[in-house]
């Protein structure tokens, strides 16, 4: 018995002794990580290749700039916690995930905001998000079904910038709120104006040209689609002209286009 404990206690106190002699290798092998660094510049594991996934908007070499990735930066200074942060400070980025793969390469998965309206400044067309950020250019239009935003005498677009005029975050938000409720009307608006006066609106290839105001919101646009509805079951469809339609008021008013 007292043969087994004497064994049991040598065994355990190699195990320590060999855990002890790990940590001081690994902290001698730090310090002259350090010294080597101070003094001749080695820098060990250098980062030769960073690889972005998930990347539409934010390009690549911008990925890298942001986080500060040079021919000298060594993979273990890398802090994947802070430069998942540094990426998130960029207002396209919703989420980032660094990952080290040793012994020379950064992998980064990114996950852009989407776009929620195309947006029309001169001939140029950008990606705009449901919170106002200019995602950036989109070069081919190809596809775009969903419609798209002007804004009058708005030529201060900046990628990477967000909107925060009023008017153009409230017209976004309810945009948002009808893709999300009722996608099939949200389809059918062809363009989306936004001037001093307010919000206009075509729909149904410019069958209807809607006049909301500055008094745009989920409400309005229920109404409008009621409002839409009656119109079309009426003699008024059958006539095939276009009209205009005032939503400013408490109460529509309608008229034939001129």
């Amino acid at each position: 018995m007292i043969d087994e404990y004497k064994k049991d206690y040598l065994k355990g106190k190699r195990i320590v002794k060999r855990i002890f002699l790990v940590l001081i290798f690994i902290s001698l092998l730090l310090i002259g990580i350090k010294l080597l660094k101070e003094i001749g510049g080695v820098v060990l594991f250098p980062v030769k290749q960073v690889i972005v996934y998930g990347n539409r908007y934010v390009g690549s070499k911008d990925v890298i700039k942001l986080l500060g990735i040079g021919p000298t930066t060594s993979i273990l200074n890398i802090n994947r916690s802070k430069s998942s942060e540094i990426l998130r400070e960029d207002p396209r980025i919703e989420t980032a995930v660094i990952v080290k793969v040793y012994p020379d390469t950064v992998k980064v998965y990114l996950k852009e905001k989407s776009m929620l309206l195309p947006l029309k400044v001169g001939d140029n067309l950008y990606a705009l998000s449901s919170d106002g950020v200019v995602l950036g250019r989109i070069t081919n239009s190809t596809g775009i079904v969903s419609p798209i935003l002007q804004i009058l005498n708005y030529d201060d677009i900046k990628i990477g910038y967000k909107l925060d005029n009023f008017l153009v975050q409230e017209t976004l938000k309810t945009i948002q709120k009808l893709v999300e409720d009722d996608n099939n009307f949200f389809k059918e608006i062809n363009q989306i104006l936004i001037r001093k006066s307010g919000v206009y609106l075509n729909l149904n290839n410019s069958k209807y040209s809607v006049y909301l105001g500055d008094n745009i919101s989920p409400e309005v646009l229920k109404r409008l689609k009621a409002l839409i509805t009656i119109i079309e079951n009426s003699k008024e469809a059958e006539r095939g002209k276009s009209l205009i339609i005032n939503m400013s008021f408490s109460h529509a008013a309608v008229k034939i286009r001129e």
